[in-house]
């Protein structure tokens, strides 16, 4: 299968949990998260991106090289102020 997918917010629980299921369905897996995960952390054949959503044009310049067939969002933002 070709198909391939991407997860923003992928090194949390629930994203890693998913990563591990869509690895077993046979995606390409591709996780954008702010940061980078620790080699412990990351899953052997996934592809890892660091980088910030709320930043459109860092984003979009590195996204749309590569077309994706899913995406799924699990990031999120707490503002503490």
């Amino acid at each position: 299968m070709d198909h391939r997918l991407l997860i923003v917010g992928g090194t949390g629980f629930i994203g890693r949990n998913l990563v591990l299921n869509a690895l077993e369905k046979g995606l390409n897996i591709v996780v954008l998260s702010l940061n980078k995960p620790s080699n412990q952390q990351k899953i052997e054949g996934v592809d890892y991106l660091q980088m910030d959503i709320t930043k459109p044009l860092q984003t979009s310049n590195q996204l749309t090289e590569t077309p994706f067939d899913y995406v799924v969002n699990l990031s999120g933002y707490i503002d503490h102020c």
